[in-house]
Parts: C-alpha cells; structure tokens; sequence
C-alpha cells in the first residue's frame, strides 16, 4: 500500500507538476490552465508542487464550501500549519449584513501571519472573500502590539493598550476581543489566534506566555513571542481600507477555479 508522502512524491515526478513547476520558477506570470482534474486530484496535484516550492500561493474556489474542502484536502496532504483559510466577514442568514466573529478572526490572524511571513504561505478562500476589502498592511502593522517572553513591561501599560484598542474585560476570557487580569496573569484572546493566551508577570518583566483552551481552561502550548491585534473589521474599519489584492505580496501564484465566475462577483 503507497502512503499519502510516496503518493505526493510520485506526483511530483510526473510530467505535469514538472512542467508547471519549470513555468513557475520562470517569474514571468504565466497563465496556465489546467484540465480534467476531478475530486481531491487538484489538491494532489499542488501538494506535490508544494514539495518541489515551498512559495506563496492563494487558491480562488468558487464558494465557501468548495474552499473549505480544498482547505482540508491540502491539510490532510502536507499536514502543514501555513495553510491559511480566508473567509468572507458575513455571516449568510437573513441578514446578509450580519458581522461573524469567528470569520473576522480567522481574516485578521491571515492577514497578520501573510504579514509576517515570507514564503510557504498557502491561503485558500473564494470569490466573495477576496471581494471584500481589508484593512491595510500600514493598518494592521500600527495597531500591532507584539510581546516577548523575558521582555520589560507592566501589567498596568499592557491593560491600558486593551482598553484603548476596545478589548472587553470579561471575568473569564472566551472569544475574540475579551481579556481578564488577575493579580500577574492578563489573559487576552487576540484577533490573530484561534485560542487567547495566558501571560505571567514577574514584577514587570514577562516570564511565560501560553495559549490555553478557554473551556478547561488547560495550557495547550508555551509561546516566545505573540501579536495582539484588535478588531480589524469594527474599529479599523473607519480607517483606510483597500482591495485584498493591494495587500497580498508579489510573491504570491494566484490559482483561479474558474476565472469568468470571478470576475462577476
């Protein structure tokens, strides 16, 4: 039986894979289009491109849940954490103007990580995503407050950056936007992470940083260093907001399902 890492590296060998990656390397945009592939076969097909470049690319589905299945299939390829899902802000109930929390955070912490990161990016989303203007990388840089552990800071200048940037305190911290203090320790649950984390104080110096699991309550794992960022969609929304593509790097390979369906949104 071929396991799922011999399966990608024979794909990576074939003609097809080759013949993209050499017109890739050629950095002259090329447009490429590519046919008959049904199933999880497209997510092969770029998992063993990913083996042969680790570069940026973003994957254009049609609808949301075209998007998540390929999200998944990359997932379960590459077993990679840079495979990023960008989700449109609203929520489609009968309101179609209704902000949903969980999709503003996971637009803020891809949006954060792009920023920060070079290469191995791979963003999948859809049309009616990209669609939709974000804040600008000046933005999210400005309103960016990164801690390190061992770094000088007091718990009283850290709580005055959350309530200045309208973090909720809350006794018990539970989504997006809340923070708590008790004595030494400020949990915070930033828009750049699925989880918040936990900060000790010694004095006013940092000495342990962690995310935890807001229902246990249980550390899941020690940090160095972490952003926090507030609501990109509420409060830096009265603020310069530009076009996703004016944010996204040069570097990134753009893959478009269907093109035409695209353009229309």
């Amino acid at each position: 039986m071929i396991d799922i890492n011999q399966l990608i590296e024979r794909y990576a060998k074939s003609a097809v894979v080759n013949t993209l990656h050499s017109k890739l390397l050629l950095g002259v945009n090329p447009k490429i289009k590519l046919e008959g592939l049904r199933g999880s076969m497209p997510a092969l097909v770029f998992a063993a491109l990913y083996k042969l470049q680790k570069s940026n690319a973003l994957f254009i589905l049609n609808d949301k849940e075209e998007a998540a299945y390929f999200a998944n299939d990359l997932e379960n390829l590459l077993g990679e954490k840079n495979i990023l899902f960008f989700p449109a802000s609203f929520k489609k109930t009968n309101n179609p103007f209704e902000i949903d929390n969980n999709h503003v955070l996971l637009r803020a912490e891809v949006l954060n990580h792009i920023s920060k990161h070079d290469l191995g990016n791979l963003v999948v989303t859809y049309s009616e995503a990209v669609s939709e203007k974000v804040t600008t990388k000046k933005s999210i840089i400005d309103n960016t407050f990164d801690i390190k552990r061992g770094e000088k800071l007091s718990v009283a200048f850290l709580e005055e950056f959350l309530q200045e940037n309208e973090f909720q305190y809350s006794d018990f911290v539970y989504e997006a936007g809340h923070y708590a203090v008790r004595g030494g320790i400020v949990d915070v649950f930033s828009f750049a992470y699925e989880l918040p984390f936990r900060i000790e104080f010694d004095d006013d110096a940092i000495i342990s940083i962690r995310t935890f699991e807001p229902g246990s309550q249980l550390s899941v794992q020690q940090m160095d260093r972490v952003s926090i960022i507030p609501n990109v969609q509420t409060r830096l929304m009265k603020e310069s907001r530009e076009d996703f593509w004016q944010f996204l790097p040069k570097s990134f390979n753009v893959f478009v399902k269907d093109i035409n369906f695209c353009m229309q949104i």
